[in-house]
Parts: structure tokens; sequence; C-alpha cells
């Protein structure tokens, strides 16, 4: 193996890694994005309210990136290893990848399905904060 075949070597684990945390941390922010819009809907929202949310929009997008980031840590994996397998480079299989992630996971852990209706709207709403995860870690990962 050649000296620059080696220095390339941390690119291959280091560029994926970051891909993932950002991943994660864009998925945090859309699925605060989401909570944070809906609920401004539920009532009637107040200068102060509409202050809240914008003060917590950081705080909470980091909280619920790295509950994601841990969860997601195992099928992030399965998913990186696939795409590059199959030479899918396209940002569109990322996010289909990044969006059967969400959805799936959702059950795993919470088992919405079980509440009927609601819990489908519940998968729904992790496939496309899953989407949004997936088309990050291409973007910030690249085509390699």
């Amino acid at each position: 193996m050649s000296t620059a075949a080696i220095a390339t070597r941390p690119v291959h684990i280091i560029r994926p890694s970051l891909a993932w945390l950002a991943a994660s941390i864009a998925s945090g922010l859309t699925l605060t994005l989401t909570f944070g819009i809906l609920s401004l809907f539920e009532g009637t929202t107040t200068a102060r309210d509409l202050q809240d949310f914008l003060q917590s929009l950081i705080p909470a997008s980091l909280l619920f990136g790295t509950y994601i980031a841990a969860f997601t840590l195992l099928p992030t994996l399965v998913a990186a290893w696939l795409m590059h397998v199959l030479r899918w480079q396209a940002i569109w299989q990322a996010a289909l990848l990044g969006g059967l992630t969400g959805a799936v996971m959702i059950q795993v852990f919470v088992f919405t399905l079980d509440a009927g209706a609601e819990g489908l709207l519940t998968s729904a709403l992790f496939g496309g904060v899953g989407l949004v995860g997936g088309a990050v870690y291409r973007l910030v990962a690249g085509k390699h």
C-alpha cells in the first residue's frame, strides 16, 4: 500500500462520521422546527411564545440530534456500507435510506403503529426527518 493511500485512510472514516453527526443535528433541527411550528398553530400564539421557540431552537435541536445520533448509529453504518457497495451516490438514494431509517427506528423504539392512525402520522414525521438527515449525510459525505 502506498504512502498516499495510507494518508487518505482517515478521510474515509472521518468524513462519513462528520456527515452522520451533521445529519443527526439537521434531523434534530427538522424535528424541532416541526414540533415548534405545529405548536404555534395549536392555539393563540403570543410574541412571547415565538420568542421562547426561537430561544430554544438550537438547544432543542442539539438535544434531539443527540438522541437521533444514538438511535441511528448502527442503521447508519449499514446504510453507508450499502450505499458504498451498491455505488449509490445520488442524494435521493441517501434521502430515501434516511427516511426508511427514521420510519423504522421510531417503530423499533416506540411502536407507534400500535396507536393507529396517530402512530402512522408519527412514523411519517420521523420518515420525513430521516429524509432530511439522509440528504444532509450525502451532501456532507460527498461522493467517494
